[in-house]
């Protein structure tokens, strides 16, 4: 995975860490998060970014259920 502040890659990522760390920066971010930053940069479209200190620490755990079905009509 690719830091998105710094673009180190870091390839020692396993699909159970949710927390990406940068070993380069020390940015330390919900993996999801770093990835969508990346995703945005990618397409083009990307604003101006505010680092804001609410991504720097994850605070919570990945969902452990399964979606809802949704039956079609």
């Amino acid at each position: 995975m690719t830091c998105a502040r710094c673009g180190y890659v870091r390839e020692d990522l396993t699909l159970s860490d949710r927390v990406f760390v940068c070993p380069k920066c020390g940015w330390i971010v919900d993996r999801d998060y770093n990835a969508s930053l990346n995703i945005l940069r990618r397409s083009g479209s990307e604003r101006p970014l505010v680092w804001s200190s609410a991504f720097y620490r994850w605070q919570g755990e990945g969902v452990k259920q399964e979606a809802l079905s949704v039956r079609a009509r």
